[in-house]
């Protein structure tokens, strides 16, 4: 009876054997065994059912699903990543940025600084602006408003004729690229345009030592 079951015994750990090749020299994996890969940067084989990372030369933070860019830490791998290949994404929670504001450059423009009633408000556009990537804004919404309040049939016009404005009024353009992003914005107050006289007719023509002489004013213009 003994004898059967030191037989026994052994057939089963016969069986159960599984051999090691942890420490098998390889350089690939055609110097491993079946069932066993090569795990280059350790020189050695190791069983094929480890989970291997697209990049193992550094750790993951997670690696039970693929990684879009393990060579450098990323905020959340369990959902792919927008773009890990930039600096900073604003929410990698999500599937999509919707833009590094932070890194947007709002366009710069200008009003004419002493404008008169005989002046147009000529909107000038100095800097275009610049989104997160780098690259320019080319077309803009416009809106004025006049004295704080809207002036809709100026929208998305860059001048403002002379004869739309009056003295005292503080006018003031607000510049947004169509696209999304920081506005730029300008303002100006009109002036008190002063007074034209054409000329100044003196009569007699001929005056006499003891005559008296009259100044009147001719071509009297004021714009206000």
């Amino acid at each position: 009876m003994v004898k059967h079951l030191l037989i026994a015994a052994a057939l089963l750990a016969a069986c159960s054997y599984a051999p090691d090749y942890n420490q098998v020299v390889c350089s690939d994996d055609d110097g491993c065994p079946p069932a066993w890969v090569c795990d280059v940067p350790a020189g050695h084989c190791t069983a094929a059912t480890d989970v291997l990372d697209d990049d193992d030369t550094v750790p993951d933070d997670d690696d039970t699903v693929p990684d879009d860019d393990d060579t450098a830490p990323d905020d959340d791998d369990t959902a792919p990543d927008d773009d890990d290949s930039a600096a900073g994404d604003d929410d990698d929670s999500t599937a999509a940025d919707d833009d590094d504001a932070s890194s947007a450059i709002a366009p710069v423009v200008a009003l004419p600084s002493s404008p008169y009633t005989t002046t147009d408000l000529v909107l000038a556009l100095q800097v275009p602006g610049f989104d997160s990537n780098g690259a320019p804004y080319t077309t803009y919404a416009i809106a004025w408003t006049r004295d704080g309040q809207p002036q809709s049939a100026w929208s998305n016009q860059w001048t403002v004729p002379a004869s739309a404005t009056q003295r005292d009024q503080l006018w003031a353009a607000v510049v947004t690229p169509t696209v999304g992003g920081p506005a730029g914005s300008a303002q100006t107050t009109v002036l008190n345009s002063a007074p034209v006289v054409a000329a100044i007719l003196l009569t007699p023509g001929n005056p006499t030592e003891a005559g008296q002489v009259t100044a009147a004013p001719q071509g009297v213009f004021d714009a206000d």
